[in-house]
């Protein structure tokens, strides 16, 4: 019997690859001849993993099929880790899925589709009604700008303990760091970019970023947002019921009392103007395996609309197909329309070969930074020095590839 080895990320904490396994009967059904062995890495172990099997093909193991963020897609394509789909199947395109998404599927300037959504993430926030109610007239109008979200989380801080929560607003990065996807958003609000337009060099020291991020670091040094725990545990977060609001880029089920009292709004307009972020978890087949083809046949069979929904939907993925979307939301209405509306001005982080590895640096950098908050060390000087160093770092890798 042929093995397929699935690498996917935690999609379901330690639920993730019983799950999948589940998922994946219909399939074993389908090709009885085909075994798919299911094997969770985190996103760092993931990125080691690939990258040291292109140093050492032969002592490290690569998978036939992959989940990778769409950032990353670029970059393995480029390496000519994955393979162009279209060798597959010339009559595959990408018509069905959200149009901003599809140029993450490619290469730039390569003709080929390298990946496939599974599912899409799209920031928006989450706030519980029963309890921004008691400090705001109107939720949705105070928490449609920056000052006036900054102003409700002063709020119900003051009242912390009353409600009862364990913060006011739950940090969405799993390591409670900031990633670039976590501070992008107010970046491009300000009017910073991460990248020059032809992806030549690094825009980090300019004061629009530095503005940015200061913004969003703001939730962690007035106490509102927890940062870099130390007990080794995964924190309570909004979905718990242990937080009063949350940017998340996905809509999880939740027990029912939580649900009634959930809603969401696009992400609050700061600086020039207001944006959000959208990107998505990719499918792709690793080249020169051996079990490409088959790879192939189960990589179709989970991007199938009902297959994507139904796993999507246990991951709290929002699906890549807007024709899904009425079906995922149900009746959750309001936070369907958040959804929609963010779509409208969503922007995905440039599709360079660069943008994986520019991730990876800004993370570090910002564990420095928030590392410097927790032990009140932090100063805008700090922050605008660690970007200095962030900029120069990424500019030297992109010179090695001119």
């Amino acid at each position: 019997m042929k093995k397929v080895r699935f690498w996917v990320l935690p999609n379901n904490g330690f639920q993730t690859a019983t799950l999948v396994g589940d998922m994946l009967k219909g399939f074993h059904w389908e090709h009885p001849g085909l075994e798919v062995e299911v094997e969770v890495k985190t996103p760092a172990s993931l990125w080691r993993h690939l990258f040291r099997s292109l140093k050492n093909r032969d002592e490290e193991r690569r998978p036939d099929l992959v989940q990778i963020p769409h950032t990353w897609t670029a970059i393995l394509a480029h390496l000519s880790f994955i393979e162009d789909l279209k060798g597959f199947d010339s009559a595959l395109d990408l018509d069905a899925w959200v149009e901003p998404l599809r140029t993450h599927c490619q290469l730039p300037g390569v003709r080929g589709v390298y990946a496939l959504p599974w599912w899409m993430e799209l920031s928006v926030l989450f706030y519980r009604h029963d309890v921004l109610s008691q400090v705001a007239a109107d939720p949705q109008k105070e928490l449609d700008t920056w000052e006036g979200f900054l102003e409700v989380c002063r709020k119900i801080h003051k009242r912390l303990k009353g409600f009862p929560l364990s913060h006011v607003v739950a940090n969405p990065n799993p390591n409670e760091s900031v990633s670039l996807i976590d501070a992008a958003p107010c970046v491009w609000a300000c009017g910073g970019e991460f990248l020059s337009r032809d992806g030549s060099r690094a825009l980090f020291y300019r004061e629009e970023v530095q503005r940015g991020v200061d913004a969003y670091l703001q939730l962690m040094l007035q106490g509102a947002m927890p940062l870099l725990s130390r007990s080794g545990l995964v924190p309570r977060g909004f979905f718990e019921g242990a937080c009063a609001m949350q940017f998340g880029p996905r809509f999880p089920k939740m027990p029912k009392k939580l649900s009634r009292a959930v809603r969401a709004v696009p992400y609050p307009r700061g600086g020039r103007a207001r944006s959000s972020i959208v990107g998505a978890q990719h499918l792709a087949v690793v080249r020169d395996n051996g079990q490409a083809r088959e790879a192939f046949e189960c990589l179709k069979y989970l991007a199938k609309p009902a297959v994507a929904l139904a796993y999507g939907r246990s991951a709290g993925g929002i699906p890549a197909r807007l024709a899904d979307m009425q079906p995922f939301f149900g009746e959750h209405e309001h936070v369907q329309e958040a959804f929609a509306a963010s779509l409208g001005f969503a922007r995905l982080l440039p599709n360079f070969p660069i943008m994986g590895t520019l991730e990876k640096i800004f993370e570090r950098m910002m564990e420095r930074v928030v590392e410097n908050i927790l032990h009140r060390k932090y100063s805008a000087a700090l922050l605008r020095e660690e970007l200095i160093h962030a900029a120069a770092e990424v500019d030297y890798i992109l010179a090695l590839n001119d």
